[in-house]
């Protein structure tokens, strides 16, 4: 079966958009907060809400940044992305779910033979190992993967969660027990909406605001085609996408509700 790091891929894709099609990445912001004013446009208008908002300045850490006339501002912030739009009184219907593993690195890897080492993706239904080998970027690594824990935002590992896995891997691999009790284990939140289905598209209320978010476990796999249908729904190109394809179904109207009172409510129990 095929394989590959999502890391080491958006690395290069990365340093791809910045050479050829000018992307600036702007690295180590944190949004604090938006300048938000009326719109007139009279797209996606809220019966509750009859004048239409839209964003004026985004603000930062590291300051303030304006958004242009004719720009969008879009929302792809992985499970982070029903905090920021809490900031805006939307209200996301997404929850993170936790996932594992342990990432052997090429160093610790050199001191097994290739027989040791397994050729392929191994499943068990518990754990998922897959190794990595890329000759190109000269990179190599042992990943395994396991379980989902329902933690809200918590990034740190649950040491009976880690001890767990641990264990099982050596039962896997007892001749990499070495290497899989030193090397570390790290967690990820993979972003589920409520229903499964990916939220894409133009954000009720505001006017210039878009949202791609909620692949859960399949982020890396949806990510190119999730872009496009964003694309054609902010360009209104149609033809970016096949065929009669519709991407009305990963639509937020309807699934995301502007909500401001909700939203307070919800920052005041996040900090107690």
């Amino acid at each position: 079966a095929a394989s590959g790091n999502c890391e080491w891929l958006s690395l290069e894709l990365a340093e791809s958009c910045k050479a050829n099609y000018g992307v600036q990445f702007v690295k180590n912001v944190h949004v604090t907060g938006f300048q938000v004013q009326d719109s007139v446009s009279p797209v996606g208008l809220s019966p509750s809400n009859p004048m239409e908002k839209k964003i004026a300045v985004v603000q930062t850490n590291r300051g303030d940044i304006p958004i242009p006339e004719n720009a969008v501002v879009v929302v792809a912030a992985g499970s982070w992305s029903p905090m920021l739009f809490r900031m805006l009184g939307v209200y996301l219907p997404l929850y993170p779910l936790k996932g594992y593993n342990i990432t052997i690195s090429r160093d610790a890897l050199q001191k097994y033979t290739k027989d040791q080492l397994p050729a392929r993706i191994i499943g068990d239904g518990y754990v998922y190992t897959t190794h990595f080998r890329d000759t190109v970027l000269n990179q190599e690594e042992l990943r395994i993967t396991s379980i989902g824990e329902l933690n809200a935002w918590n990034t740190n590992p649950t040491l009976r969660i880690e001890s767990d896995l641990r264990r099982h891997a050596n039962y896997i691999f007892p001749k990499l027990s070495e290497a899989i009790d030193k090397s570390p284990v790290r967690v990820g939140l993979r972003p589920f909406v409520f229903d499964g289905l990916l939220m894409i598209g133009h954000v009720p209320v505001y006017s210039n605001v878009f949202v791609n978010a909620g692949p859960g476990f399949n982020g890396w796999k949806c990510a190119t085609g999730a872009a496009k249908v964003l694309a054609s729904v902010i360009s209104g190109d149609k033809t970016i996408l096949p065929g009669t394809f519709d991407p009305q179904i990963f639509s937020p109207q309807n699934r995301m509700v502007y909500s401001p009172k909700f939203c307070r409510l919800w920052e005041a129990f996040a900090s107690t």
